[in-house]
């Protein structure tokens, strides 16, 4: 858990026990996602088939951050395990 104060950075973040996941702030996501949409758009998806549209999906994913064109972002909280008896 990050203290009250600290802000999460880009990077590998891991809860308790659960598997590691990747967080990225919403303004490396914009970067990624504009860099990304640039490489696909000089591909075509008949050529690469789902990676093509995985990875449009990850570009998608990661505007959705953006809270310029949807200023309704969902809110993430930790819940507490269950106890485990």
């Amino acid at each position: 858990m990050l203290p009250e104060q600290q802000r999460a950075e880009t990077g590998v973040m891991q809860f308790e026990e659960d598997w590691p996941g990747v967080f990225i702030r919403g303004d490396n996501a914009a970067m990624w996602a504009m860099a990304i949409r640039e490489v696909l758009s000089k591909i075509t998806e008949s050529k690469f088939g789902y990676s093509y549209v995985m990875v449009k999906g990850l570009a998608d994913l990661l505007s959705s951050s953006d809270t310029r064109s949807d200023p309704t972002p969902q809110k993430a909280r930790l819940l507490p395990n269950e106890q485990k008896q």
